[in-house]
Parts: structure tokens; C-alpha cells; sequence
């Protein structure tokens, strides 16, 4: 299978290229990328040709499917555009910023036999997959509360400039909590029109210098049958820490509790009749196994349909929105009294 690489904005787009070169099924064909620096640097890595917009990869290159990590608010145009030429497409989170845009990469997405893959890299992570499937199993009984936190290191100073701008970034939920907001999805199996209640806040709390980003969020779901989902995401972690972020989830059960802790890799069990207990973590396939078993088994045989990606991206747009409107009502309530 012929892959391009569009946009490079992001290092995670090196683990599309990774698996690429670790299979003797694929080949890497090109890289597109509208910034010069990043464009050579990546073209001369992998020794492949480069283009400045994929209307000019399209017409000199022939390809079956695309990675695709440009700027945040750039990518379901890209994307939507890839399916409409018959392009399987596997794409960084998030891969929509706006309502508007998901709806039009969905349409697209569903007039297309191509696939569509979303890095939503928990489903494929051992810790949350066994902790998911002792939660789906009944391990716990009812599933009442699911708390999942996502704190990340900022590393600012080498960050891009145009994470800093909500216009092109998209906001902490898009971007962060998606991850947990999908994990809640899986093993709920949850829909939007399941959503009881949802409320969301955001803030800047000045860790970047910058204006217009949110190093903060929390949101709160309840669904219709009572099950609550409470989602803290955060850019906070501080410099010193050993780890990256202290990403964890806690499931809360009428029998018991399952816990997640990514950074020690280990999923712990604790119900009415016996103590806390590490349970084996499952294996599984990654992100990108699963985008190529969709192309090649179809939609069914995917862990991470694109319905899903879709349903979870929209889901976190719409957290992102709210955040938004409470943050313009504590405003105008500010400024009243």
C-alpha cells in the first residue's frame, strides 16, 4: 500500500511513519507540508519526494491512503478531502476543531469507501483495554462514576506558535481529554443523544504567557441511565516530573472499583468480596494495525471505527463549547457587579 504523509505539524505523524517503514506491505511515497523547513528537513530524513499542497501530491503521485498531521484546524478539511478521492486516511487528534468542519468531514466520510482513522491511541493502550473490558465484563457491577484525568507537560518553549492560538489549536478538550472522553464512549457505548446533562469549564491560568490558550479543563457528564463520567485535563504537569503526565482513570462500580495507572502500567481491581488485586494486562494491536485491518478486513473489524473517531470528536467539541459559554456568562456576570 502507497502512503503519503500530509503535514507534519505534529511528532506524532512519526508513528504513522514508523509503522509504515516497519511493513514490507507499505511503502512511503511522499511528504506534503506547506512549511519549507519542516517540508526538506522530513523529505531529505526519508529520502521521498515533497510537495507544498496535496492538490500538487494529487496530480503527480499515486497513492492509496494518507497519514495526515498538519495544523489542528487544517486536518478535516484535508481529511475530507482525501476520502472524497477515494483515500484511506489515518489522522491526528483531533481531527476536526469546529462543528461545522466535523459535519462536513462526516458527510464526506460516509459517501466514501475509504477508511477514516483518528489516533485515539487509549483503545490501544494494554492498561486501558484491560481495564475496560474488566468494566464491561460486570467485574464491578453497575458502572456508576468513571474518573479520568489527562495532565500533560506544556514544554512551551518548544511548542509550535500555533498551539497558542485557539483558532488553529482547538482548544485543551479537542485536543487532550478526547482521549478520555473516547474512553468513556468504549466502554459505555455511549451516544450524544445519551447525554443527560453536560457541563464543561476551561481556563488560562497563565502557565504559557499566552492569551488566547487554555492550560486547564474539567467537564462533567451524566447520561440518561445515571452513569457519570468526570474528565480533568490539564497542561500543568510540572517541569520537574519524572513522567510526562500521571494519566490515570478510576472506574467506580456497585461492586467494586477498577483502576487504571498508565505511567506504572498497571490496572488494579478491588470488589466487595476480595482486596485490591493487579490484574495481567491484555494485549493488543495498535492505532495503526487497526486502521490498516479496517482497509483491509472493513469497518466491522475496527476497534476504532470511524463512527466512533467521529462520535468522540464531536463529543469534545461540544465540551469544548460550553467551556466557552460559561466562561462569556462568568465574564458578563463580572462585569455586572
Amino acid at each position: 500500500m502507497r502512503v503519503a504523509i500530509v503535514g507534519v505539524r505534529h511528532g506524532h505523524i512519526r508513528g504513522v511513519i514508523r509503522h509504515i517503514q516497519a511493513s514490507s506491505d507499505h511503502q512511503l511515497t511522499c511528504v506534503v507540508e506547506d512549511d519549507a523547513t519542516l517540508r526538506e528537513s522530513f523529505a531529505t530524513e526519508l529520502g521521498v519526494p515533497s510537495y507544498t499542497t496535496l492538490e500538487e501530491m494529487l496530480t503527480k503521485e499515486t497513492v492509496d491512503a494518507v497519514g495526515i498531521a498538519p495544523v489542528n484546524s487544517e486536518r478535516a478539511q484535508i481529511a475530507a478531502r482525501c476520502l472524497e478521492q477515494g483515500l484511506h486516511v489515518i489522522a491526528d487528534k483531533p481531527v476536526a476543531t469546529t462543528l461545522e468542519d466535523l459535519e462536513a468531514l462526516q458527510k464526506a466520510a460516509s459517501q466514501s469507501e475509504a477508511i477514516l482513522s483518528v489516533r485515539l491511541t487509549l483503545r490501544f493502550s494494554p492498561v486501558y483495554v484491560t481495564a475496560c473490558k474488566l468494566v464491561r465484563s460486570g467485574a464491578i457491577g453497575r458502572l456508576v462514576h468513571a474518573w479520568l484525568c489527562r495532565p500533560h507537560k506544556l514544554n512551551a518553549p518548544n511548542r509550535p506558535r500555533w498551539m497558542f492560538a485557539r483558532e488553529t489549536y482547538g482548544g485543551i478538550f479537542p485536543d487532550l481529554a478526547i482521549h478520555d472522553i473516547d474512553i468513556f464512549r468504549w466502554v459505555t457505548d455511549a451516544q450524544a443523544h445519551q447525554i443527560a446533562s453536560m457541563t464543561a469549564l476551561h481556563g488560562n491560568y497563565g502557565l504559557s504567557g499566552q492569551v488566547d490558550f487554555e492550560d486547564a479543563g474539567h467537564l462533567l457528564v451524566r447520561l440518561d441511565d445515571g452513569t457519570v463520567g468526570s474528565f480533568e485535563a490539564s497542561w500543568l504537569t510540572p517541569d520537574g516530573s519524572p513522567y510526562h503526565g500521571d494519566t490515570r482513570a478510576i472506574f467506580t462500580g456497585t461492586e467494586g472499583t477498577v483502576e487504571a495507572l498508565a505511567v506504572e502500567k498497571r490496572v488494579i481491581l478491588t470488589t466487595r468480596a476480595h482486596g485490591p488485586k493487579e490484574v495481567p494486562l491484555e494485549v493488543c494491536k495498535s492505532v495503526d494495525d487497526d486502521f490498516f485491518d479496517g482497509i483491509r478486513q472493513g469497518p466491522q473489524s475496527m476497534t476504532l471505527p470511524p463512527h466512533e473517531a467521529l462520535e468522540s470528536t464531536r463529543w469534545s467539541i461540544m465540551a469544548r463549547d460550553l467551556a466557552d459559554a460559561n466562561h462569556r456568562f462568568n465574564v458578563l456576570r463580572a462585569k455586572k457587579r
